[in-house]
């Protein structure tokens, strides 16, 4: 299986990925966690925050997740990755693909900033929800809308519920 967690920087997707992890751990079950952050240190990619350098390692993510799912590994994916043709070929070339679109406000990730990306970038920066445009999930299995004071543990239940409901033969 194939949970990816998608939106944009600070909304909280590493959290979401963190506790499903170990919820999945917690029943003995095989996790593999690919977070973008982490990902692009382990393919030592530092640079190229380009819409096309950023596509192209989407792609990365999504055969290395699929590869890895066929090993039957559960894979969590949290990774901006905002383009709708990575959102098709997953969801047409992985059979057991379950998306989370983190939906939070330009306000609220303003607030949060905890990378400092959301100020005004520099010439040659390149930031999802400044001044490159984002692609979201037109038909994720799971849309988060933000609410302030909704906990983690609350979120990841209900997405916990969602994705029984999607592979009920699961054990989640």
């Amino acid at each position: 299986m194939v949970i990816w967690i998608t939106g944009l920087s600070g909304a909280g997707k590493t959290t979401l990925a963190n506790f499903l992890a170990g919820h999945f751990r917690s029943l003995g079950r095989p996790v593999v966690q690919l977070d973008g952050d982490e990902m692009r240190t382990v393919l030592g990619r530092k640079g190229g925050f380009d819409r096309e350098t950023r596509f192209e390692i989407s792609r990365i993510y999504s055969r290395l997740a699929k590869y890895l799912a066929g090993q039957d590994l559960i894979v969590i994916v949290s990774v901006i990755g905002l383009f709708k043709k990575t959102f098709e070929w997953n969801s047409q070339n992985m059979e057991d693909y379950f998306e989370i679109f983190v939906d939070v406000p330009m306000d609220e990730l303003e607030r949060r900033n905890s990378k400092k990306i959301y100020r005004q970038p520099s010439s040659g920066e390149h930031v999802f929800g400044v001044n490159l445009d984002v692609e979201n999930p037109e038909n994720p299995d799971m849309h988060l809308v933000f609410e302030a004071g909704r906990s983690v543990e609350e979120i990841a239940r209900l997405c916990l519920e969602k994705i029984r409901g999607k592979f009920p033969a699961a054990s989640v």
